[in-house]
């Protein structure tokens, strides 16, 4: 059973539990009337706040179903904005390795240890030239997804936002 149905069930059940009450206490000549009118005025207190309930129900549950797919889309988005972000973070340690290189070439005396700092410093520059163009190119995705995720939080803040006024409606009423 829905929680709905359930709801609906005990207001009803509760709404005959009072009416029965009403009509076994009722007799043209007793001195409870004022009684019996205040516990059916807050008989139906009781089901204008049900009704209200079961008519914002539905859409607590639509924001909530909304919260889940959000969450669900910000998981997908940080996955590869992290694998973007470890990527660019090991193409900075590459170019901390050149000047590590390019300091050990200047204080090299040994001259086949310097061929080798030397042969190692053109590949390291050969392949950060090639990167550069991948560079951009993890800059533009890091860049893109990284919108796209500040996107979904905003609208997840909205969601929450909207699930909060419609508590506070509940509340109120």
């Amino acid at each position: 059973m829905t929680l709905t149905a359930l709801t609906r069930n005990f207001a009803l059940c509760l709404a005959g539990l009072a009416l029965s009450s009403l009509a076994f206490a009722q007799k043209p000549d007793s001195p409870d009337s004022q009684t019996m009118q205040a516990l059916l005025s807050e008989v139906r207190q009781l089901r204008a706040a049900i009704e209200r309930a079961m008519a914002i129900q539905p859409r607590i549950q639509i924001t909530l179903e909304r919260m889940q797919v959000g969450q669900r889309r910000i998981e997908q988005l940080s996955r590869p904005l992290e694998d973007v972000r470890r990527q660019i973070a090991d193409r900075a340690r590459s170019a901390g390795d050149q000047a590590a290189i390019e300091s050990q070439l200047a204080s090299e005396q040994d001259p086949n240890r310097r061929k080798q700092l030397e042969d190692m410093l053109k590949a390291i520059k050969a392949e950060a030239e090639r990167r550069s163009v991948e560079d951009v190119q993890l800059r533009a995705r890091e860049s893109e997804l990284l919108s796209a995720l500040q996107a979904e939080q905003n609208k997840m803040n909205e969601l929450s936002d909207r699930l909060d006024k419609m508590d506070q409606s509940l509340e109120q009423k």
